[in-house]
């Protein structure tokens, strides 16, 4: 995928309603569902939570008027994908370093936030998926570490490398993978005079 910058005019809460709407409730099943569109995810280590169509709809009018109330823990709203065959469950990829990545499964994240982390069994059916995982893993490693050096260029003599990150993933019923969220990572610093 690509990042790109969005247009201030389309940064208002009402924009983003309108567009994770359109997006989420494109999935005939999560339309005629619960109608989840966006995910919260707080200030600090809490738990993200989903919230459905009317809640954001309720959130983007309050905003003109009282601030979003209901939006005021958020430090980030994303879109919401309903995963695969509805399941509860995310992925995620934990590179310790370019030669250690694990893959495993977050079930019940949707119910507290949270979930818990449990192993799976890589078979036939879903190797595919796991390659996938543990190569993206890697390319965030590069893609982060890139923007990195590119935000420290007044210090050209210090090099920061990522030591370790955990990304989650939603599997589509497309059998595609989405990146969520990237947590956990841990950066070094070293100096070039350290290698002299």
């Amino acid at each position: 995928g690509e990042m790109t910058k969005k247009k201030k005019d389309h940064l208002s809460l009402t924009k983003i309603y309108e567009r994770f709407t359109r997006f989420a409730l494109a999935n005939p099943d999560n339309a005629s569902g619960d109608k989840f569109v966006a995910v919260v995810h707080p200030r600090g280590d809490g738990p993200r939570r989903i919230i459905e169509h009317s809640e954001l709809q309720t959130a983007s009018e309050e905003n003109d008027t009282e601030g979003a109330p209901a939006l005021a823990d958020c430090s980030a709203l994303q879109c919401y994908l309903r995963p695969r065959e509805g399941r509860d469950e995310l992925f995620r990829a934990t590179l310790s370093d370019s030669e250690n990545i694990s893959v495993k499964v977050v079930k019940k994240w949707m119910r507290d936030g949270k979930g818990t982390l449990e192993s799976f069994k890589v078979t036939t059916m879903n190797e595919d998926i796991v390659e996938e995982l543990r190569s993206n893993a890697v390319k965030l490693k590069t893609h982060i570490e890139a923007a990195i050096a590119v935000k420290s260029k007044s210090s050209p003599s210090t090099h920061q490398s990522v030591m370790s990150l955990a990304a989650d993933f939603v599997l589509d019923d497309n059998r595609q993978l989405w990146l969520c969220c990237v947590h956990d990572v841990v950066v070094t610093s070293s100096s070039s005079e350290d290698s002299d």
